[in-house]
């Protein structure tokens, strides 16, 4: 198991509400986050920055989380990803598309505090086990 504070974390969600939500919940588990609402300031951060996971909802406003996971992943060999949506049986069809070899998980909204929590451990397991 990774230490939480020694991981950090990009969260994607559009939704002000959410993203507060969830920003607290895995502030409270220890992990160092970063909350934006775009996927143009998710590039941004990204670009100064080096994260461990990102936690993206998959239908953002300027791009989907599949794609914002795909350009953050070559630019961050190792990088975890749990998409989250609130879309159903759409996105897991999709998910069912992803390279094997990339490192993700799907979350469907709404969820509990707990599984946010577990499914980033879990990300941040991942990303600590894959090569560089």
């Amino acid at each position: 198991m990774t230490s939480p504070t020694t991981r950090s974390l990009l969260l994607v969600e559009d939704d002000e509400i959410l993203l507060d939500s969830e920003r607290r919940v895995l502030e409270q588990a220890g992990w160092k986050v970063a909350a934006v609402r775009t996927a143009a300031h998710a590039r941004r951060v990204a670009g100064l920055l080096r994260f461990d996971v990102l936690v993206t909802d998959i239908v953002l406003p300027d791009a989907t989380g599949w794609t914002l996971a795909a350009e953050l992943a070559a630019r961050m060999p190792g990088l975890a990803t749990v998409y989250a949506s609130g879309y159903g049986e759409i996105d897991l069809v999709a998910a069912s598309r992803l390279p094997a070899d990339r490192r993700w998980s799907v979350l469907q909204k709404p969820f509990a505090a707990t599984v946010l929590r577990h499914a980033a451990q879990r990300a941040f397991d991942e990303a600590a086990a894959a090569p560089m």
